[in-house]
């Protein structure tokens, strides 16, 4: 069986390339870039641009023609590129990725008006309004709403604002508006005329995470992490994540698992990994976003720790009907977490070594930091991140903390 991939993601966590391999499973990788890192296991790359559907087709074809191989499925495990596997998919005659599903889940603003004509799903979305120009900035209601503005069709943390009253709203409006170039390379994908905003009210509460699979139009919920440091403004960057909560009561937990199955539906997902971010005001629950790909970070080696499941290869295999692994009873708690760059040129790292050598519960540390790096904004640059497990919740509080006291990046301050 022969599978592309566009782009490596995913495929380099835990022992996926092995798995697939031991199962038959030919791997092929379309990358943009010539020079872009091989994984062993991958049996050939093909390069193209991605973003010219006409010229991908095209060289996707003429490579299956000249070297007798067929791919019936696409796959993909990068944010950006989820409609263009979707349209590949069905270019082959499958609909595992279904474009539509896709396009609704990457506009953040037809996320909410689909879900929003739905009878049974309208009470998860707070109030939104697309901000096409200044005069959507202004008539907006601020005098018993807080809002968030962001990029209408962007996930993660870029160019994300909290705004408290009309002169804000323009100022953050405009920021946006001057700095979209930046933003763009940060991973929009789109041109500047391309990118609207979108002024969501702000839920207050805490955040969580719901990580599952769907195969033929059936979801299973493997973890809901808890985002259990704030995720608050001015970045809204998640500093730790836990498979195991205090405050999530076993009703509410299945309260999520049922929403978020029912959301899935709502946008007609067939088959896919999410990633679907809620907030949780006392006992309301509201949907942040869907993401049609895996959780960033240590997520995967999260779930995986705690379950036994590689969410990635066991997506794949059971696409392809190849297994199904049984996820285990007694979970264990995995926390994972990250240590963000400031502002500046990064100069030294510090306490790695020491922090692997003196806490037992560390299963990864994992640094993606640059020395002589220019950190502009912390989402969009290196940062060192962990992953901890143990069945000791307290304990592995306390490990947080030492980590974080131990592992420092230095940064020298500089001018843009």
């Amino acid at each position: 069986m022969n599978i592309l991939c566009l782009e490596n993601n995913g495929l380099f966590k835990l022992d996926t390339i092995n798995i697939l391999c031991s199962n038959d499973i030919n791997i092929y990788v379309l990358t943009r870039e010539k020079s872009s890192s091989r994984l062993k296991g991958v049996k050939d790359y093909i390069v193209s641009d991605y973003f010219d559907i006409d010229k991908l087709l095209s060289d996707i074809i003429a490579y299956s023609t000249n070297n007798n191989v067929t791919f019936k499925y696409v796959f993909t495990f990068t944010e950006f590129l989820i409609e263009i596997a979707g349209m590949l998919n069905m270019f082959f005659g499958n609909d595992m990725y279904g474009y539509i599903s896709a396009k609704i889940a990457r506009n953040k603003f037809l996320t909410k008006h689909t879900l929003k004509n739905n009878s049974n799903l309208k009470k998860v979305i707070p109030f939104f309004k697309l901000l096409i120009n200044k005069k959507d900035v202004l008539d907006l209601d601020y005098s018993d709403k807080e809002y968030i503005f962001k990029p209408a069709n962007c996930t993660a943390s870029y160019g994300i604002y909290k705004v408290n009253n009309q002169e804000e709203g323009i100022y953050k409006y405009n920021e946006f508006n001057k700095n979209v170039d930046k933003n763009i390379s940060m991973g929009l994908g789109k041109k500047s005329n391309e990118v609207y905003m979108l002024a969501e009210e702000y839920i207050k509460g805490y955040e969580i995470s719901v990580e599952s699979i769907t195969v033929d139009g059936i979801t299973e919920t493997f973890i809901i992490h808890d985002k259990i440091d704030e995720v608050e403004p001015p970045m809204f960057l998640e500093q730790c994540c836990s498979t195991y909560s205090s405050r999530i009561t076993e009703k509410m937990k299945n309260k999520v698992i049922e929403i978020n199955s029912e959301i899935l539906k709502a946008i007609k997902l067939k088959n896919g990994i999410t990633h679907v971010e809620y907030r949780i005001m006392q006992d309301s629950i509201y949907l942040i976003e869907i993401n049609l790909r895996p959780g960033g970070g240590l997520i995967v080696e999260s779930v995986y720790h705690s379950t036994g499941v590689n969410m990635i290869s066991e997506y794949i295999q059971r696409i392809l009907k190849k297994s199904k692994t049984i996820k285990k009873d007694d979970n264990m708690i995995a926390i994972n977490g990250s240590i963000y760059a400031q502002r500046g040129v990064i100069k030294k790292i510090n306490g790695i070594e020491d922090a692997r050598n003196c806490i037992d519960s560390i299963k990864i540390i994992q640094n993606t930091c640059k020395i002589g790096e220019k950190v502009i904004t912390p989402e969009a640059s290196g940062n060192i991140e962990f992953l901890i497990t143990g069945n000791d919740y307290e304990k592995l509080l306390s490990d947080v903390k030492k980590i974080k006291k131990k592992i420092t990046i230095e940064v020298e301050k500089c001018c843009e």
